[in-house]
């Protein structure tokens, strides 16, 4: 069995090392420190994780940096983000910011609006708003054939 060190040693003694140049190597080091440390803060009180977590990402987003600036691909399948990502990505920042409930609303209400486009798209799934004439509401029939209480644009009522 060979030890951590004698493995590390055949490593950095090892051809493919040569093609990575130094300053790249002692740089991924000192970035790797400075994460240790923020786990060993996190470790001794997790409850530092809100002041630490802005730290990790910005250790984490210095790695990517810094194999950027050397030419080392980060990514092995580059995701063209879509609109929806792009929603998903800021009710998540959202959530870290407000809370869950706030963002369970706000998932719920995208939820509804893709809902609301896709019946646009598709003229099969469309429904009509009815008006009754005596009490001046609105309702739709569902696919059960019930009514359904709603607002002028078909919109549910709680």
């Amino acid at each position: 069995m060979v030890s951590e060190d004698e493995f590390f040693q055949q490593a950095d003694s090892s051809e493919s090392t040569d093609l990575i140049p130094q300053s790249l190597v002692a740089e991924l080091k000192a970035h790797k420190d400075e994460v240790n440390q923020l786990y060993s803060k996190l470790i001794l009180n997790p409850y530092l994780a809100p002041q630490l977590v802005p730290d990790f990402r910005s250790s984490l987003m210095g790695t990517v940096a810094l194999l950027m600036e050397n030419g080392i691909p980060v990514s092995t399948n580059p995701k063209i983000r879509t609109p929806d990502d792009v929603v998903r990505e800021g009710l998540a920042e959202l959530g870290g910011m407000m809370g869950g409930k706030i963002v369970g609303g706000l998932m719920k209400m995208k939820a509804g609006f893709q809902s609301s486009i896709r019946a646009g798209e598709d003229p099969e799934d469309e429904f009509i708003v009815y008006r009754d004439p005596d009490s001046g509401t609105h309702y739709y029939i569902d696919e059960n054939g019930e009514e359904v209480d709603c607002d002028q644009h078909g919109n549910p009522l709680e």
